[in-house]
């Protein structure tokens, strides 16, 4: 009977020992699954963060053209503006120059006339 008991006894702690074994294994596996997805996240966050990097930098630059279109948008507006002021003041240089050479005109009309009064005076002052 006690070696019967002992062999039970003996059959029950190798069928514990291979439960263990079979759960420790089954551990294992989920264990190695486990790093395996973290590896595999942790690629997926360092590939985001390259992607979210490279967007960034993609904006940058385009703040930095959208910064020089701009400014050179405010340079075309300051030479359109000194063109419009060279042309004002072109145009008040001719009205003036034309309104000089229409007293000169009358000038010279007067003169024309005072000269010929003149002759007219000399003529009749010699007859």
């Amino acid at each position: 009977e006690d070696s019967t008991k002992d062999r039970t006894d003996s059959t029950k702690d190798h069928e514990d020992s291979t439960k263990d074994r079979k759960d420790s294994t089954k551990d294992h596996e989920d264990s190695k699954k486990d790093r395996k997805d973290s590896t595999k996240d942790h690629e997926d966050s360092t590939k985001d963060r390259k992607d979210s990097m490279k967007e960034h930098k993609d904006s940058t630059n385009d703040h930095k053209d959208s910064t020089k279109d701009c400014e050179n948008s405010t340079k075309d507006q300051e030479d359109s503006t000194k063109d419009r002021e060279d042309s004002t003041k072109d145009c008040e240089d001719t009205t003036k120059d034309h309104e000089d050479s229409t007293k000169d005109r009358k000038d010279s009309t007067k003169d024309h006339e005072d000269s010929t009064k003149d002759r007219t005076d000399s003529t009749k002052d010699h007859e």
